[in-house]
This record gives C-alpha cells, sequence and structure tokens, in this order.
C-alpha cells in the first residue's frame, strides 16, 4: 500500500504491533510518520512514545510524554517526586503508562504495564503499598474489561487487605467500585449491589460527584438484569443529570444508551426509540469526543439494534422486514466498531446478536459464522 494512503489510525496501529513484537526501530521510524488530527490520536501517540521509551530504558523521557500531555491524574512539577532514582520512579511511570492505556480502552496493554510495575515493586526495597494497591484494583479493571472475571476478583480482593480499614481512602471506594463491576458480569447481583452502595456511599461522603454518577449508572444496570426497570430507570435518570453537571460527554452517551435499553426491557418503545436518536444525535454533535472512542460508540449502535429488534416484533408484513433490516445493519456496525476496541465481553454479546438476526431475516450461513466467532470469543481461556 503507498504510504501516502495509507491512515493514522493505520499507522498506530502498526506501531502498537511493533512495540508488543519489541521491534523498537521500526516503531520509531513508523512514530516518526505519525501526525495526530484529534486530541484522542494525540494522547495515543504520546502514549506510544513513552512505551517505546521504556523498551529503550529511557524512562524519564517516557515519563516526560505522558506528563506533558495531561493525560494522568497526578500533578508533578518534577519527576524526582517519585523517587530519588530512575529505578525508584519505574514503578510510577508504569501505572501512569497503564492508567492511559485503560482510559484508551487499550487493557490488554494496560495489564502488561500493570503486571510490570507490580514486578518491580516486588524487588528488594522498591516496595511503595500505595502504588501496590492502585496497580492490583487497575489490574482488576483490566481483567473485567476483557472477561477474565476470576483473575480480576483475586487482584481487587488482594488491593482490599492491603487497604485495611481506611473507609475514607478513595483507594477503597475504586476497589468497591471494581468489585461491583466484575461481580455483576458473574451475575451475584447480591454483592454486586453490596459493593455499590459502598462505593455510592464513599464517594459521595468524599463529593466524588463524576463517579457517584457512574456508580449509580452501574447501579442501573444491576437493577436492569435483575429485571427491576422501575429502579434501573431512576438510576439511569440521575446518573444522566449528574453527567450533564460535571459535563462528561461520556457519560452522557452511555447513560442515554442506557435508559434506551431499560424502556425497550419496559416495552416502552416509542420512548427507547427517541433515546436511541437522542444517543445518535449526541454522538455527531461531540464527534470529536467519540471519534476513536469504539466501545462507546459500539454500545450505542447495539442499543439501536436492540431497539429497531424489539420494534421489528410488534410490527407485521414490510414494517417487519424493515425493522429487521434495521437491526441488522445496527449489530453490524456494532460488531465493525467494537471489533477494533479490546474489550472482549461486548464483541461477544453484539456477534450473538447479529447471529440471531441474521436467523431471523433467513441469512443461516451468515449466521452460523457469527454464532462460532460469538463463541471463539465468549471462551477465550484465562
Amino acid at each position: 500500500m503507498p504510504e501516502e494512503s495509507t491512515t493514522t489510525e493505520q499507522l498506530l496501529r502498526r506501531v502498537h504491533y511493533f512495540i508488543s513484537e519489541g521491534q523498537i526501530e521500526e516503531a520509531s521510524q513508523t512514530l516518526d510518520k505519525i501526525q495526530a488530527e484529534n486530541p484522542q490520536q494525540v494522547q495515543e501517540l504520546a502514549y506510544l512514545r513513552a512505551w517505546n521509551c521504556t523498551l529503550q530504558g529511557r524512562w524519564d523521557d517516557a515519563a516526560h510524554f505522558i506528563l506533558s500531555n495531561d493525560m494522568v491524574e497526578e500533578k508533578i512539577n518534577d519527576i524526582h517526586e517519585l523517587g530519588q532514582t530512575e529505578r525508584r520512579r519505574r514503578a510510577h511511570y508504569l501505572s501512569m503508562m497503564g492508567y492511559v492505556a485503560i482510559n484508551l480502552h487499550l487493557y490488554d496493554e494496560a495489564a502488561t504495564h500493570y503486571l510490570q510495575c507490580i514486578k518491580f515493586l516486588d524487588e528488594r526495597r522498591m516496595n511503595d503499598p500505595r502504588l501496590r494497591i492502585k496497580a492490583l484494583s487497575a489490574l482488576g479493571t483490566a481483567y473485567t474489561e476483557t472477561g477474565l472475571y476470576v483473575a480480576a476478583l483475586a487482584h481487587y480482593k488482594t488491593a482490599l487487605e492491603l487497604c485495611g480499614e481506611d473507609s475514607g481512602s478513595l483507594d477503597l471506594a475504586n476497589i468497591y467500585h471494581g468489585l461491583c463491576i466484575t461481580y455483576t458480569h458473574l451475575r451475584d447481583f447480591t454483592q454486586a449491589l453490596h459493593y455499590g452502595e459502598l462505593a455510592l456511599k464513599s464517594y459521595t461522603e468524599q463529593a466524588e460527584t463524576a463517579l457517584e454518577g457512574r456508580v449509580r449508572n452501574l447501579l442501573g444496570n444491576i437493577y436492569y438484569q435483575k429485571e427491576e426497570y422501575d429502579a434501573a430507570s431512576k438510576n439511569f435518570t440521575e446518573a444522566l443529570g449528574i453527567a450533564a453537571l460535571v459535563n462528561s460527554n461520556i457519560m452522557v452517551e452511555i447513560n442515554l444508551a442506557s435508559l434506551a435499553n431499560a424502556r425497550r426491557a419496559e416495552g416502552i418503545l416509542d420512548e427507547a426509540q427517541r433515546y436511541c436518536q437522542r444517543a445518535l444525535n449526541y454522538l455527531d454533535e461531540h464527534e470529536e469526543v467519540f471519534h476513536t472512542n469504539n466501545h462507546v460508540k459500539g454500545m450505542t449502535y447495539l442499543a439501536c439494534g436492540q431497539v429497531a429488534q424489539a420494534r421489528a416484533e410488534k410490527a407485521q408484513g414490510a414494517e417487519a422486514s424493515e425493522l429487521l433490516q434495521e437491526a441488522k445493519k445496527w449489530y453490524q456496525q456494532s460488531v465493525d466498531t467494537l471489533a477494533s476496541a479490546q474489550g472482549t465481553v461486548a464483541l461477544a454479546r453484539a456477534y450473538r446478536l447479529l447471529a440471531q438476526v441474521l436467523e431471523d431475516t433467513g441469512l443461516h450461513d451468515q449466521a452460523f459464522a457469527y454464532w462460532k466467532r460469538a463463541y471463539a470469543v465468549s471462551s477465550q481461556p484465562e
């Protein structure tokens, strides 16, 4: 392929491959060719430059790439605040890179960084208990997003033991939050609600409004899966209000899609369709925010497909056929979008829904192919 026809996204994917394979020189040469086109690509490019620096042993240079782009929570005036020697700073740098990778939805890469961080902390006189707690909790997040729930629980519980009785700790609240998410995936809703309420109480007491909104959405999802749709809608609505209050575009979009799903489950399909349209409009209005956020876009398309499919089940004749075709279009768009993210749980679900609607429209060979993909993704070994 001629170089001038290669897109920025393709070049970024190429660098990910080169770095993961340890091909440092090839990664460096490709990085020099990339011109970021939006804020998301600016962050990803800085992250990749930082990662490539660590492979070259240039740890302080790696930190400058991360810190100069305001991609982490830490406000560090001098990198020596993290440790007097480069050796002592390495675990902090890896933690920062893992944090950025999670925010970029690069969960496999995040796990790699955090595992290496813990390995450095295990070295003689290198341990930092608070950093270890953060790394263990973040590993729980990465493993949950890739469907490795048993591993996620193990890391969260180890982090919980290290936290002790510090009820005012934000780290502890984050662990509760992570346990809630993981138990939700395991469909242990009793434990999920227990840890969700603990997280909500802690975030509220610490005035962490944005995180309170995220837990509200999570509690809505739990009630949704318990088929308690009124409680689900109340939590989603409150979460949407908080998202708007704190100007979180991502959470506004997530809650609009969540409300579409809740209204669909309640059988209020006209309202579900309105929420779908609002969610799609919001994506268009904030294209620069969602340009490369394939997970959120993919989940919105999935909700639109489910609403269209539910409407088809209530319709007859030509209208039902048209709505099934619309559902198929949204599911295909969801699959294509989620396939480029590093989360297997949502992708497996999208494959299953697309396979089902292909069967319903008589495309059995295509349906079989997607059933196979759904099985392959959902049964990846831990």
